[in-house]
């Protein structure tokens, strides 16, 4: 929300938009909780649930960034190594990188803001492709 906040600009009354970003929030809730109850890797369902714990509130703040530790610890730690589990290496890590550089008309403001709301919807969808993925192989 808050990167939506910045494209629409400060003075743009956000309760417009409120009622379309609820049944966003239902959706993606509802397709999360199925792609966690289909997963069957514990480090794609803490990914799950991170990221919607970061991603549909009204406001998140980076310390809830914290929540990717966890996951991240898992998917070092694994013996097997596929190619989606570095590339979501990858993407974790780049939440963490301190992204302040580019401001928009405030220093509080940043480009921050805009790419971890990317970086967050990446995840989630690759991590919901991979339940369905391994729900079409158990079928």
């Amino acid at each position: 929300m808050n990167a939506l906040r910045i494209f629409l600009g400060a003075g743009y009354d956000i309760s417009k938009i409120l009622m379309p970003y609820y049944i966003f929030i239902i959706g993606v809730l509802i397709i999360s909780i199925i792609a966690t109850i289909f997963s069957n890797r514990i480090y794609i369902k803490l990914l799950i649930i991170s990221s919607c714990i970061c991603l549909l509130p009204l406001t998140s703040q980076d310390y809830k960034l914290l929540y990717f530790i966890t996951p991240l610890l898992l998917i070092i730690l694994s013996n097997r190594k596929y190619a989606e589990e570095k590339f979501l290496l990858i993407l974790i890590c780049l939440l963490f990188v301190p992204k302040n550089y580019i401001t928009f008309g405030s220093e509080y403001v940043t480009i921050n803001t805009i790419l971890n709301a990317i970086i967050l919807l990446l995840i989630l969808i690759l991590c919901i492709r991979d339940s369905y993925n391994m729900k079409l192989k158990n079928i």
